[in-house]
């Protein structure tokens, strides 16, 4: 009781609501199993049925996984297709969304400490280069 004390006045608020949530269910569960008497626990030929456990014909359990097989395949095809999608550099993808915001911020701050040191403004830098390059 004491460590448990100790734990809820460390913790955030969020983690004493779910501290709370979780103690309260204990409780729950407790006093639920000492109402329960034993016949909640077997049936007519005093064989013990635990909640939870349903015994399955082998059909079942076969197309069980094989329906856990196919949405684990289609979870794998979600993921490497989210994996392939953003290794792509080009196009409009993450990827090539930050390489291009990284280009333009380093030739933008060149711009600005081109114009600080020769005094040309960014629109007469462009216009000195494409004249020197022949294009203009």
């Amino acid at each position: 009781m004491f460590v448990s004390s100790k734990l809820v006045n460390v913790a955030t608020d969020e983690m004493k609501d779910q501290f709370t949530k979780y103690t309260r269910s204990c409780k729950f569960l407790c006093v639920t199993m000492k109402e329960s008497t034993k016949s909640d626990f077997t049936d007519g030929n005093s064989e013990i049925k635990i909640p939870g456990k349903i015994k399955l014909s082998e059909s079942t359990i076969s197309s069980r996984e094989k329906d856990l097989k196919t949405l684990a395949d289609n979870w794998k095809r979600e993921r490497l297709l989210k994996e392939e999608l953003d290794r792509k550099m080009f196009g409009f993808t993450k990827n090539s969304e930050i390489l291009n915001g990284r280009t333009a911020m380093f030739f933008f701050m060149t711009g600005i400490l081109t114009e600080i040191w020769t005094g040309q403004s960014i629109v007469t830098q462009i216009d000195t280069m494409l004249r020197t390059l022949g294009i203009l």
